[in-house]
């Protein structure tokens, strides 16, 4: 949590910028305002607000425009010098933001950047585009680079400089030339440090999930993208080319968010990530569980042909997914996976006994999602409820399904049986024990709800087993007055004190 600072109107600084404002005889004051960022170290809020009173003021009143003027006019270079100031102030913010000890005082550097950036664009809240078209003014896009350049450069991760940038995000224009100005950070020809990689990838992650926010249509050429659009694609695809080209093995986790979030959404052509997504699948652990859901993805939404999915998801189905942290995401993406009622029973069944045989290993919270679970691939698949009850389908010394097998369909699953869910009917808590009885009646029509189940967690677990009223049970029938073995107890035969 970042701790605010109150400034005092009365600051010397702050009214140093009320003396410029009040007379132009009081110009030299800028010069000491901008001296104060000669050490960043000792730059104080009061520094960044006052030169963003001056030149908000100076840009509302459109001083900074030359209106046709003589150079020889006073005027002309009074406003051009007027314009070197506020480059000089603008550089020197955004040293700050890049470079300040302080996330305060970072926080106030981009609030007052954004600001100046606005101010000087004219943009309109509802959507992006200067509010007056006799008096329309390009977008800054060059104070906007400044902006990101400082951002993805600073020293330390910027992750408390993001919730400001998302006040701006309604802009579509402002969101659009974001992408713009990462792909013109990504032009330089420059050797990025692990944290610049970071921050780049931290600052996509706060950009809207929502692509609607992005496309324009043109309205001459219905159905093709329009030159904004076209732009925006290219400068998507130029940061992501950067981000695999300069990301680091450690960071492979928060790249594939960003992909899932955004870049899969964005790209025209989201075929490209195929490559990436396939090598991320084979890294193992949590890395696959989120490559997982992209190739999802291509394979639903963009035909991406990949014909060993299930082999691997197969693969993936071992106990060591309890213990990752998107472990209720691989659950939902399984769930898809397994949506369909054409996948050959061979298949599924081999997917039925390996999950009931991990829920017999599975912490309990993960078993009363194992057990809905399997019940739905059931009722997905009314072949496979001879599985429930087959007498002649194995047990704990003799079960004709092979865990070891990597092929599913060479399992033995459809020759076997579901004892491992009857075992789990004897489970010590009685909700897992109910839950196990749905082998002894006949399915439900209708399958049961994982949404509610999968982000139950340990202790959520506990809280509901401690709220059950139980009966108060006996466990003995004679106080004990001492350390002696009460009478009567047949323990006595077989133990001394």
């Amino acid at each position: 949590m970042i701790d605010t600072i109150e400034v005092a109107s009365d600051h010397p600084v702050l009214q140093k910028s009320n003396n410029f404002l009040s007379s132009r005889k009081n110009s030299n004051v800028l010069i000491d305002i901008l001296g104060h960022f000669d050490n960043i170290e000792t730059v104080e809020e009061p520094h960044i607000l006052a030169l963003e009173n001056i030149f908000i003021d100076v840009i509302s009143k459109d001083i900074l425009s030359f209106n046709k003027l003589n150079e020889d006019d006073p005027e002309y270079k009074y406003r051009k010098w007027l314009n070197d100031c506020y480059s000089k102030a603008l550089a020197k913010i955004s040293t700050v933001l890049s470079c300040s000890p302080s996330q305060c005082i970072q926080v106030q550097a981009l609030d007052t950047l954004l600001k100046l950036l606005v101010i000087e664009g004219k943009l309109n809240v509802d959507d992006g585009h200067p509010a007056n078209k006799q008096d329309a003014v390009a977008f800054p896009e060059q104070t906007l680079n400044d902006i990101v350049k400082s951002l993805v450069t600073s020293n330390t991760p910027i992750g408390h400089l993001t919730g400001k940038l998302n006040d701006y995000m309604a802009f579509k224009e402002f969101h659009a030339n974001l992408w713009k100005a990462l792909a013109n950070f990504a032009k330089l020809k420059c050797n990025p440090s692990v944290q610049i990689v970071e921050n780049v990838l931290i600052l996509i992650d706060s950009f809207p999930k929502d692509k609607a926010l992005l496309t324009k249509t043109d309205n001459r050429n219905k159905g093709k993208p329009s030159n904004e659009d076209r732009a925006l694609s290219m400068a998507v695809k130029r940061v992501w080319t950067w981000c695999t080209q300069h990301h680091k093995p450690k960071m492979l986790k928060l790249l594939l968010i960003t992909v899932l979030e955004h870049f899969i959404h964005i790209l025209h052509e989201p075929l490209t990530l195929s490559d990436f997504l396939v090598d991320s699948l084979n890294t193992g652990g949590a890395t696959s569980l989120l490559a997982l859901q992209g190739i999802f993805v291509l394979v639903q939404k963009h035909n991406m042909d990949y014909p060993n999915i299930y082999a691997k998801l197969y693969s993936m189905t071992t106990a060591t997914i309890f213990t990752t942290k998107y472990k209720a995401r691989f659950f939902y993406l399984l769930d898809l996976f397994l949506t369909s009622t054409h996948l050959p029973e061979l298949l599924v069944a081999a997917f039925v006994k390996r999950l009931s045989r991990l829920a017999l290993a599975a912490p309990p919270q993960d078993v009363l999602i194992l057990l809905p679970f399997i019940g739905n691939l059931l009722i997905r698949h009314p072949g496979l409820k001879k599985l429930m009850n087959r007498p002649t389908g194995g047990s704990v010394d003799i079960d004709p399904y092979n865990m070891e097998e990597k092929d599913a369909t060479k399992s033995g699953a459809i020759d076997s049986s579901l004892w491992e869910v009857k075992s789990l009917q004897h489970h010590v808590l009685p909700s897992i024990a109910s839950a196990a009885n749905f082998i002894n009646n006949p399915l439900p029509s209708v399958e049961w709800d994982l949404s509610t189940r999968l982000d139950c967690t340990a202790n959520e677990l506990f809280n509901r087993e401690k709220k059950k009223k139980m009966k108060t049970v006996a466990v003995t029938f004679e106080r004990p007055k001492s350390l002696n073995v009460p009478r009567c107890i047949e323990l006595s035969d077989f133990w001394e004190l």
